[in-house]
């Protein structure tokens, strides 16, 4: 038994009988897989990203005079879980200090991959540039200090 399908705007079309699509493989019709389906049909798979942030211990830098002085630095990372590349990566951070004469600064380690713009010390935002990719099980990571 044969069955004519003309080309069509409605695709895709499925078997009702097993209720699965089929893709034409050579001279067979061969199951599709979802993900297979979906790409003939401008779905890309998308990308699951999240962050995660990296910190060293904090150094004592100066114990003497009336305020002694404290360093730490920190990092942020972005990673890709999911099946598709990841492109228009940001990070916004916003840094409060406690009460007193505590100060804070930070500075971009990336600037070839990263446009990263501060206000006042306290709000820092990382876009990430145009080439910048990131793959499937992939990580990117941006550091700072304070």
């Amino acid at each position: 038994m044969a069955t004519y399908i003309p080309k069509s705007y409605l695709a895709p079309h499925r078997c009702v009988r097993r209720q699965q699509y089929f893709v034409r493989a050579g001279s067979d019709f061969l199951p599709a897989p979802h993900s297979v389906l979906a790409g003939m049909f401008g779905c890309q798979p998308q990308p699951i990203v999240y962050h995660g942030w990296i910190t060293e211990p904090a150094k004592l830098v100066s114990a003497s005079g009336p305020e002694p002085s404290v360093e730490s630095r920190f990092g942020f990372s972005i990673r890709s879980r999911g099946p598709g590349i990841a492109r228009d990566l940001y990070v916004s951070v916003y840094l409060t200090m406690p009460e007193g004469p505590s100060t804070v600064q930070t500075s971009a380690s990336d600037l070839d991959s990263w446009t990263v713009v501060g206000a006042f010390d306290i709000l820092t935002t990382a876009v990430s540039k145009d080439q910048v990719k990131l793959a499937p099980e992939g990580i990117c990571s941006h550091s700072s200090s304070s």
